[in-house]
């Protein structure tokens, strides 16, 4: 090799490791920082209930005798209530908690964020090769994993989010994987995908979309003659067994009855509804079982940093053109190729979450998993625009300004609402956000609240209650074993010490406030209120 290509892939691989170092740098300095969420308890109880069917299954002594799994010996994991979801994530953290002997809940969660976290980092990287095998440039490989990292939701959720985060991760892998099989039938492509695409499933069921993308892949190759039709159904088939050999093994609850409990939790994943949740959409109480059409490209809308959503419209209207141009065609090379597979990737589910009436609530974070496609989408539409202006140098020079200073502007403010990213709105949404949408759905700032009201009083038990719906007992899974002694929760607001409010579902009369307590503290994000500490206003 050339001395000048060798210094040339020496420079790339430097950058590209600093890149994902300072990440994890970045994360293992703030992973503690964030609070606990409504759904981490009961993700964290699936895991232990199947770890524990696992240690009677094969009669694991250590985890049969283990004193953290015996205080859930009641739950029976063929009649646990989430028996149907997968644990491909879950279960093996909640066994690495065991390895790494973490016993409080304050080390457990914490543990968890930091495990979250690094599984995230799988998943940028797994976008960067997205990118740079589309594009053919690591450098903008590193643009649109940029661009992932600087979206503050996003990048709050991958310390605390074990459903949709990670399961975005695992399918930005399989995404690869579906690309990389799909161009290349080979034994151990089919291997490989069969085993990303069995871990995404075993995290999130949404991903048997994968398998169903990849037959239609095959298919129209097949029929273009770029591929082998007999080579490309003799690799599908054994895609198909890697990934129901994998499924199945990762995931216990299908050991004794694969096929019958498959069926069950795939009937389950169709007609998932959990709950009838209203929510505050755009000034107006709306209901998860009836959602306008509108709902969820309005909340990709106001929750993604407008450049990115400027871009991707550039860049979906740049392949909608070319698959005009190229009519029954459809594409001309593997680039084209790999644009129709991201704009189907993306646009799909939110046409069917719309023409299904699909029940999803808390934003879109249901559909984070097709949010890589997007940032790819976005990132042609970027090239568009660079190459539009390659023959006028301060045209691109002024891009390029643009661009970083969105992005900076972008970063400047996860780094001024840390740890709140999660409640990030763009300009679209004006001013008064609390009044529009819900906020801090998670619950994440609760555990906050508590630290202050620990911090400006001393009396050794203090009564608080939550005003609105909000997972208020989970934050003091946040708090050190002290602190958490000294807070009784409650729901009898005329013996509450503290309310403390989020505005979600709000439970408490304002009259009530207004005559028995005073507002003593907020968290403010970008001059917005969301979290109020109420006062009772004298001793009883």
């Amino acid at each position: 090799m050339p001395k000048q290509l060798l210094n040339q892939s020496l420079l790339k691989n430097i950058l590209i490791l600093s890149f994902f170092g300072i990440l994890i740098l970045v994360g293992t300095s703030i992973y503690k920082d964030y609070g606990i969420s409504w759904d981490e308890p009961e993700q964290r109880l699936s895991g232990l209930v199947s770890l524990k069917y696992v240690g009677e299954y094969f009669d694991i002594v250590q985890i049969k005798k283990s004193e953290a799994l015996a205080e859930y010996h009641q739950f029976k994991l063929d009649s646990y209530r989430d028996r149907a979801f997968g644990v491909a994530f879950e279960m093996p953290l909640v066994a690495l908690e065991r390895v790494f002997q973490r016993s409080d809940e304050r080390d457990i969660y914490f543990f968890r964020h930091y495990v979250n976290f690094l599984v995230f980092i799988l998943g940028t990287y797994a976008v960067f090769r997205l990118s740079e095998r589309r594009f053919e440039s690591w450098r903008i490989g590193l643009l649109t994993t940029t661009f992932l990292i600087l979206t503050p939701r996003l990048f709050a959720e991958s310390f605390y989010n074990s459903k949709d985060l990670v399961f975005l991760a695992c399918f930005a892998i399989a995404t690869n994987t579906t690309i990389i099989f799909v161009l290349k039938p080979s034994l151990k492509n089919a291997f490989w995908h069969g085993l990303a695409t069995a871990v995404a499933m075993d995290v999130r069921l949404m991903a048997i979309i994968l398998p169903v993308y990849t037959v239609i892949l095959l298919l129209l190759r097949s029929v273009r003659n770029e591929q082998n039709v007999k080579e490309a159904l003799a690799f599908g088939a054994l895609y198909f067994f890697f990934s129901a050999l994998c499924v199945i093994a990762f995931w216990p609850w299908l050991w004794s009855a694969p096929g019958t409990n498959f069926l069950e939790a795939l009937l389950s994943f169709t007609r998932w509804v959990r709950s009838d949740v209203y929510m505050l959409y755009n000034g107006t109480i709306i209901r998860s079982l009836t959602l306008p059409w509108h709902y969820l490209p309005t909340w990709i809308s106001i929750t993604t940093p407008p450049l990115y959503v400027f871009l991707g419209l550039i860049g979906m209207g740049s392949i909608f053109i070319n698959i005009r141009l190229k009519k029954l065609l459809l594409w001309k090379d593997n680039k084209e190729f790999q644009d129709i597979f991201f704009l189907g990737l993306f646009l799909g589910p939110i046409l069917a979450v719309i023409f299904l009436h699909s029940v999803i609530y808390d934003g879109w974070r249901h559909l984070y998993f097709i949010y890589p496609a997007f940032l790819v989408i976005a990132t042609k539409g970027w090239l568009e625009i660079w190459n539009f202006f390659q023959f006028n140098a301060w045209k691109k020079n002024i891009f390029i300004l643009v661009t970083l200073g969105s992005m900076g502007t972008t970063a400047y403010w996860m780094w001024t609402s840390h740890p709140y990213q999660n409640v990030y709105f763009n300009f679209l949404v004006g001013s008064g956000w609390k009044d529009k949408y819900d906020l801090d759905y998670w619950g994440l700032s609760n555990r906050r609240a508590l630290e202050l009201i620990l911090n400006q009083d001393s009396r050794p038990l203090i009564k608080v209650r939550a005003g609105s719906n909000t997972p208020l007992y989970h934050a003091l899974k946040g708090l050190n074993p002290n602190d958490r002694k000294r807070f009784e929760v409650i729901t009898d607001e005329n013996k509450a010490d503290y309310i403390v409010l989020n505005f979600r579902g709000k439970t408490v009369d304002d009259q009530l406030l207004a005559n028995n307590f005073h507002l003593q503290s907020r968290i403010m994000v970008s001059d917005e209120p969301i979290l109020e500490i109420w006062r009772r206003n004298t001793a009883r």
